[in-house]
C-alpha cells in the first residue's frame, strides 16, 4: 500500500476503498438505483478475496509499461497543434465516428492518428 498510496489518490487505497464501496443503504435513494447498488456490491464483494493479488499485478504492470519496446510505439505521434487538421480532414473526407463498420480504410488510418495525437500529445479531446 506504501506504493500505491503514493500513485493513486488516497480515496483508492485499501482502507478507504473498503469504507467507500461498503456503505449502509440509506445513504442512497431508493429504487431502481437500490437494486443498481446492490448489484455493484455484490460483484465488488467477489473480487475482494482477491485484491491483494490485483493490487500487486496492478503495481507490477504500471512499473513495466514504459519499458515496451519502440515498435509497440505507433511510428506516427502527431503533435498537439495537428490535432485540428486531423479533425478537418476527418470532416472533409466525410468519416464516420471511430468504430463504424462502414469506414473507409483511409478514414480509419485518419482516425487512428487522431487518437495518437489526442493520446500521445495529452489533448483534451472535447
Amino acid at each position: 500500500v506504501g506504493i500505491l498510496a503514493k500513485t493513486v489518490p488516497p480515496m483508492v487505497t485499501a482502507g478507504a476503498w473498503r469504507i467507500s464501496t461498503t456503505s449502509n443503504a440509506e445513504e442512497f435513494p431508493q429504487g431502481d438505483s437500490e437494486s443498481a447498488r446492490q448489484r455493484l456490491i455484490a460483484a465488488l464483494n467477489k473480487l475482494r478475496p482477491n485484491e491483494a493479488a490485483m493490487r500487486a499485478k496492478w503495481i507490477e504492470d504500471e512499473q513495466g509499461w514504459h519499458k515496451l519496446p519502440p515498435r509497440a510505439w505507433p511510428p506516427i505521434q502527431p503533435k498537439a497543434n495537428e490535432v485540428p487538421a486531423l479533425r478537418a480532414q476527418l470532416e472533409a473526407a466525410k468519416c464516420l465516428p471511430a468504430g463504424a463498420t462502414m469506414n473507409t480504410p483511409e478514414c480509419k488510418q485518419m482516425i487512428f492518428h487522431l487518437a495518437s495525437g489526442l493520446i500521445f500529445a495529452s489533448v483534451d479531446p472535447t
